[in-house]
């Protein structure tokens, strides 16, 4: 499936250009964002361990909880400009990549991983992989388990990261068997927005597909494990050690 992409330099749906809106102000969005889904599950936790075990007396004091968060949440999506979704530019290591592929392939179940990184001179630069515990996981699909994917998200916006593309595998082999599901657009629809962050997909053959649900993105891979085989299409070079 071939996502839409908007031209480079358009508006977004408040009027903020991608250029126009602090980077530091986004960062703090993101951060307020993560820490809300964080305390949500959180929440959602005890509310399962209290009604489990028939204890009702904090019932009411949780809900109340979960609403004033739910409505928080609603309030951050209205109020978070849309600038992110500007276009991008991205660049990884193939030697990276390589190892996202192992990773990724390391079962005969799904496989995923984060890549975080840095912006540098308009740029966001990939510069480590982060794997983290699965909460289900088979052949046709996987999940991060929801505490370590947030914690894992905090703890890059307050060093100065972001989270670049979420990265996993589908069971098929060949360059047509990477194309994003309608699971995997679900996902990046929740993702992108609060992030900026593209989806990757790997072939059990070694072909990469980059992709996104609405973000206009550019990626640049420097190194000579993988090569280009089509538009955000790459395939690892087996000659390469």
């Amino acid at each position: 499936m071939i996502t839409d992409h908007h031209s480079s330099g358009t508006m977004g749906s408040d009027g903020y250009k991608a250029s126009a809106f602090p980077p530091a102000h986004l960062r703090r969005f993101e951060a307020v964002h993560v820490r809300l889904d964080a305390e949500r599950t959180r929440l959602l936790g005890r509310l399962d361990w209290h009604l489990a075990r028939g204890d009702h007396a904090e019932i009411p004091a949780l809900v109340h909880r979960l609403s004033c968060v739910a409505f928080g949440r609603r309030l951050l999506s209205h109020l978070r400009p849309s600038a992110i979704k500007g276009g991008e530019r991205y660049l990884f290591s193939s030697a990276m990549l390589r190892d996202s592929f192992t990773v990724c392939n390391e079962t005969r179940d799904e496989g995923m991983h984060f890549i975080l990184g840095i912006e540098s001179d308009a740029t966001l630069i990939g510069t480590e992989i982060v794997t983290f515990p699965y909460s289900h996981r088979s052949p046709g699909g996987a999940a991060g388990e929801h505490g370590a994917t947030h914690r894992i998200c905090v703890d890059a916006i307050e060093s100065g990261h972001r989270l670049l593309a979420i990265v996993h595998s589908h069971p098929g082999s060949g360059p047509e068997a990477n194309h994003p599901s309608s699971i995997d657009l679900r996902t990046q629809r929740l993702w992108e927005p609060g992030f900026g962050c593209i989806g990757g997909i790997w072939s059990r053959s070694g072909e990469l597909r980059w992709f996104s649900a609405e973000l206009e993105f550019e990626v640049e891979i420097k190194g000579t494990h993988l090569g280009p085989i089509g538009p955000n299409h790459w395939r690892l070079n087996t000659t390469c050690g």
